[in-house]
């Protein structure tokens, strides 16, 4: 069980590294990212199994959507939170780790079961979301 969620933090982590470090083009990050938000393709070059892999799953990301980003930087700038779109759901996958490592330090290896370590990877997934509407609405409220 400890090996399927290390393997998911990796994964995650991997796609994370992958969508942030710069193409042999040196082009700039914003730039890539625009294109990929755009759908445009880079020149088909060799790319690494694992490469394939994570642009294909890289696909599911709610970051590929336009109106997600929009919603989700609006509600970014309503609370005031100095983060962009990425840095905020990069926190979000964090906690979410973060959250599972703890409920297995906290319950023990033997005694956890797999639907704890679930509930823990969704409270510490939706967090932050939890953390920035309540910080919406106390700027509403002063």
């Amino acid at each position: 069980m400890l090996l399927l969620i290390l393997g998911f933090a990796g994964l995650g982590s991997a796609l994370l590294a992958q969508s942030l470090t710069p193409d042999p083009s040196r082009r700039s990050i914003r730039d890539r990212l625009a294109a990929e938000l755009h759908g445009a393709e880079d020149a088909p070059a060799r790319k690494s199994g694992l490469a394939r892999l994570l642009k294909a799953i890289s696909g599911l990301s709610p970051l590929k959507s336009a109106a997600f980003q929009r919603n989700l930087g609006r509600s970014l700038e309503a609370g005031r939170v100095s983060l962009t779109v990425v840095e905020f759901v990069a926190l979000k996958q964090m906690t979410a780790v973060v959250a599972v490592v703890g409920s297995l330090a906290l319950l023990g290896q033997a005694r956890t079961n797999p639907l704890s370590v679930l509930v823990a990877a969704l409270i510490g997934f939706f967090l932050p979301d939890v953390w920035l509407r309540r910080r919406i609405g106390a700027r509403h409220m002063a």
